[in-house]
């Protein structure tokens, strides 16, 4: 039985076998990370923010997809700039606790993207823990 399905936004596929730490790496175009269990089910969308867009965003996004292959949950990921976080279209936006008073000037609706605070940006467990409420509060889990 094949595990979750994670893809970067390089194009690499990491495909995990059925809770067996074997990995297979494939060639992809270019697309949102996703964390795929079930195809019929209904997939967050998550944004990791940082300032560039580069390095803190996808150190989160990585913690993120294992956070969320653990919990056993479906959702599109991808990251991308404090610039364009206002624009941004997501369940839940990820950053790190230096960037809130940027975000608190930001005109982001609360009723449509929930924003979490990481004060450890490559623990999994803060993310879990953090995460997790808020996904069965917006009925993705």
């Amino acid at each position: 039985m094949r595990g979750p399905t994670i893809t970067n936004t390089f194009g690499s596929v990491l495909i995990r076998l059925g809770g067996n730490p074997m990995f297979k790496f494939e060639k992809k175009k270019k697309e949102k990370k996703e964390v795929s269990i079930s195809s019929d089910v209904k997939k967050a969308n998550i944004v990791c923010i940082c300032g560039a867009g580069l390095g803190s965003s996808m150190v989160v996004e990585m913690a993120t997809g294992d956070a969320l292959v653990e919990l056993g949950i479906s959702a599109k990921l991808s990251h991308d700039t404090i610039s364009a976080a206002p624009s941004v279209t997501a369940d839940i936006i990820l950053t790190g606790e230096n960037f809130r008073p940027q975000f608190e000037r930001f005109s982001i609706d609360p009723g449509k993207t929930t924003i979490i605070y990481l004060r450890n940006l490559t623990s999994k467990d803060e993310i879990k823990e953090k995460i997790e409420p808020i996904l069965k509060e917006k009925g993705f889990l």
